[in-house]
């Protein structure tokens, strides 16, 4: 009798095993499907702590020169309009705390909550703080349909205005793609077009927030170093995290290290580091009056 329980169990344990296993990539939400799509309010004010930092390490003719930039500000966008197709908001950088230097030269800081005015070779980041830097009209997959700029952007700003979302509901594990051209100029001046892919996995959802990571990919050869160059600081490789429910981004991160070889002739180099992360503030902070949200002085 106890061989025969036995060999039911032999026999039954294998069914039983594949039933739960079965049942667990059922409950575990593996066919789930998400619907990623962004949502605001009109009148809604919507603000990202963002860092930034980037390293250029040039080298020509074994004399090497590196920049370092880092800065912290405060991303935020106005919603004027808001529907079902359409998304309507003025980006703007509330403040910025900025540090910049060369080899060979004095490094110079620039804090718009506290500096009356910016240094020598920042003053386009103080003409730029607090004022409406672009009129950018979304649909709610992410892609422009309008952008009207207005100011130049102070450095820093994320490698995208938004991400690209699928246009069907996507499972765990499931990938997009945006095509899209990049225009360069050549050393003799003449046009590069280079088509590049943006490529997206949804990694996970967790208590409603999406995980997606984000690379781009070349789908041109690019022989020529000067454009190359020009290309390496429009790569993105790194993750976001999308809150479902709200539509929006709350947190995403970036980083590059890339070199490239003969840019500036045959005894040239750069090595290009950057990093780059962005956090939704929950709590909006008070509306600053004046131009650049600095502290009464």
């Amino acid at each position: 009798m106890q061989r025969f329980k036995n060999g039911w169990l032999f026999q039954v344990l294998p069914v039983v095993a594949v039933c739960v296993l079965w049942h667990q990539r059922t409950a575990a939400g593996e066919e789930k499907t998400y619907t990623l799509r962004y949502r605001f309010q009109p009148g809604e004010v919507v603000r990202w702590e963002v860092e930034h930092r980037a390293t250029v390490r040039t080298t020509v003719g074994g004399t090497t020169q590196t920049a370092e930039t880092r800065s912290r500000s405060l991303k935020v966008w106005r919603v004027l309009k808001a529907d079902s197709k359409r998304i309507t908001f003025v980006n703007q950088v509330q403040w910025v705390q900025m540090t910049q230097w060369v080899t060979g030269r004095e490094r110079i800081t620039y804090d718009s909550r506290r500096d009356r005015e910016p240094p020598p070779g920042m003053e386009h980041v103080g003409r730029s703080v607090g004022q409406p830097l672009a009129e950018i009209t979304i649909d709610p997959l992410g892609h422009v349909i309008r952008r009207v700029n207005k100011k130049m952007a102070p450095l820093g700003e994320s490698p995208r205005i938004t991400i690209p979302l699928p246009e069907e509901p996507v499972r765990v594990g499931q990938s997009w793609q945006l095509d899209e051209p990049v225009i360069l100029k050549r050393e003799d001046k003449t046009v590069a077009r280079i088509r590049t892919r943006q490529k997206l996995i949804l990694k996970s959802v967790e208590d409603g927030v999406a995980t997606i990571s984000v690379e781009t990919i070349l789908l041109d050869p690019v022989r020529d170093p000067v454009v190359e160059a020009q290309l390496v600081q429009r790569f993105t490789k790194g993750w976001v995290k999308f809150d479902i429910a709200r539509g929006r981004v709350i947190e995403q991160q970036f980083d590059l290290d890339r070199r490239v070889i003969g840019h500036i002739g045959p005894n040239s180099g750069m090595h290009y580091r950057m990093h780059f992360v962005e956090k939704l503030i929950e709590e909006p902070a008070a509306d600053v009056a004046g131009k650049s949200g600095k502290s009464a002085r």
